[in-house]
Parts: structure tokens; sequence; C-alpha cells
């Protein structure tokens, strides 16, 4: 069974970089990341990041739909 960690904006988990240090320190085989494009975007992390990331923890990605404005606010 794997566990694939993913970031959402609004959360305390809120970008790439949060997920990571997570992911560092838990340091397990089974631990992964889980990319949605959508929070991808909204949190303003950059494809060159992605670099930064072990293969082996890329398992999921999820592909949706949303509007391009990232919203201003929790509530947007």
């Amino acid at each position: 069974m794997t566990v694939e960690l993913e970031f959402v904006p609004i959360a305390a988990v809120a970008n790439l970089k949060d997920t990571l240090d997570i992911l560092h320190t838990v340091n397990k085989n089974n631990a992964g990341l889980m990319i949605d494009a959508h929070h991808f975007h909204r949190s303003g992390d950059a494809i060159e990041d992605l670099k930064k990331v072990p293969t082996e923890w890329f398992r999921y990605f999820h592909l949706c739909d949303a509007v391009e404005k990232v919203p201003s606010s929790k509530e947007g």
C-alpha cells in the first residue's frame, strides 16, 4: 500500500516545498506525491521546482479544469 501526499494552498500543507519537507522527514518507501494541476497552479509553484522531486515519488497526477485566475481569498 502507498500513501500519496497532496498539497492544497488553503491547507496546512500548502505547497510543493511543504510536501517535500514532510516526505523527506517521513522517508518511507511507500510515501509519495500526488500533484493536482489546479492546486499546483494556485500554490504559485514553478514547473522547474518539480526537478527537485525524486522520480519514484511521482505516482499520481490529477488533471482538472478550473479558472485561470487564482482567487485572492480562501473563500474564493
